[in-house]
């Protein structure tokens, strides 16, 4: 990782998903570049697998810290909303209650774009943590991994996009509804 472009969730980055994936199949062991994929392909969602997050320590580690990340988020806003947050929890090995202070600090800015950018810079500074020291260390690869794909979502951030899109989730949480109870989790 000391070699690759520096990234930021500030600007855009030099290196696109596709052209570190191909960096990565020149140097990397299998399970590594399998754990590259797996991050690149889940991009923040919970749609991976369990047996394909398990399937490398790093991305397991980094599963359980965003797992209890997600679930600080929904008993935020749950607590906000007078919504029982105990039915959109996540099951989680620990629970880390500077996370969820780092959780709440970030909703009482009261801006929703600087609440996001405080959430994600805990992601990044949790990345970190995983990373270790050793910039040559495959975690330092694969964290490398998880910042670019934060820095290409920021980098893709647009305010006419974002006003339709809370519009539209505006217009959706009028519609009464079971499915709205949802959205508390979003």
């Amino acid at each position: 990782a000391a070699s690759l472009p520096a990234l930021s969730l500030e600007s855009a980055p030099s290196l696109t998903a596709v052209d570190f994936v191909a960096q990565c199949e020149e140097h990397l062991s299998p399970a590594d570049l399998e754990g590259i994929r797996t991050i690149l392909q889940s991009e923040g969602s919970d749609d991976a697998e369990p047996e394909q997050i398990r399937m490398h320590p790093f991305v397991a580690d980094w599963q359980e810290r965003d797992t209890d990340l997600r679930n600080a988020i929904v008993r935020e806003r749950a607590g906000r909303t007078g919504r029982d947050a105990a039915r959109y929890l996540h099951e989680q090995a620990g629970f880390d209650s500077y996370r969820q202070r780092a959780v709440s600090d970030a909703f009482s800015r009261g801006d929703p774009l600087q609440t996001e950018l405080a959430l994600d810079r805990l992601r990044w500074h949790e990345i970190e943590e995983l990373e270790g020291a050793d910039t040559f260390a495959s975690n330092a690869i694969l964290g490398y991994a998880l910042k670019l794909q934060m820095a290409t979502r920021w980098s893709k951030l647009d305010a006419e996009q974002g006003m339709a899109r809370l519009d539209k989730t505006a217009a959706d949480l009028a519609q009464p509804g079971e499915a709205n109870e949802a959205k508390v989790t979003q």
